[in-house]
């Protein structure tokens, strides 16, 4: 038994670790904590900020429509309380489309107003 234990290891010195070069690194995700504080774990090009949410919103509301138009019979208060939720997490999500999308107009206009004034000056 005592033939296998092993000594404790000594824990790598500082200097004995290889060293990266400041000011480069390997990408977003080096970090996975900060990939979640920056907005979530995958990315797709073309879906960011309100488009991935009404995406979302758009498919989770066409099948809580199927799961309707599918269900045999007359529905049981259970599937009409989670319908409920469900309607009123997708219309919630919309709203916060709406809201994004007109901030985004709003903010391309004051940009674009700004712009026009610093052309005149």
């Amino acid at each position: 038994f005592a033939s296998r234990h092993r000594p404790p290891r000594a824990a790598p010195r500082l200097c004995d670790l290889p060293q990266r070069p400041r000011g480069k690194s390997d990408g977003f995700y080096v970090r996975p904590s900060a990939a979640v504080e920056k907005g979530g774990a995958f990315f797709v090009p073309g879906l960011e900020g309100f488009r991935l949410k009404l995406l979302a919103a758009s498919v989770l509301g066409l099948a809580l429509v199927a799961n309707r138009l599918a269900s045999p019979g007359e529905p049981a208060s259970s599937q009409l309380v989670s319908e409920a939720l469900g309607a009123a997490a997708c219309a919630q999500l919309l709203l916060q489309v709406a809201a994004e999308a007109q901030a985004g107009r709003d903010e391309a206009a004051e940009q674009a107003r700004a712009l026009a004034s610093a052309r005149r000056s």
